[in-house]
């Protein structure tokens, strides 16, 4: 089970690119005041659960999402995507997508 703060750094989530994770969100992460960066591909500091919420795999009652590690990237884009802003970065050393 994940919480609203979990992000891909956390020791569960430590695997190269490519490598794949099924995790629980709970209800409520899209009300989380941590910051995701990115659309549809995500830096490591976003919260796995909110940015899920961001790209519309899930909704504000949670449930399963699929996380997949990939490699870095140069720049990531910021939104407004189902009621979430995500915020535009500057290269970062490890990413993930969902589904």
């Amino acid at each position: 089970m994940l919480n609203c703060e979990s992000r891909i750094d956390d020791i569960f989530f430590e695997g190269d690119p490519g490598s794949i994770y099924v995790g629980m969100c709970p209800p409520g992460c899209n009300h989380d005041v941590s910051i995701i960066h990115g659309t549809g591909i995500y830096d490591h500091t976003s919260p796995i659960c909110k940015a899920s919420m961001h790209v519309g795999v899930l909704d504000e009652r949670g449930g399963f999402v699929t996380i997949k590690i990939a490699w870095p990237h140069k720049t990531y884009k910021g939104s407004t995507n189902m009621g979430i802003t995500s915020m535009n970065l500057n290269w970062s050393a490890k990413s993930f997508t969902l589904s």
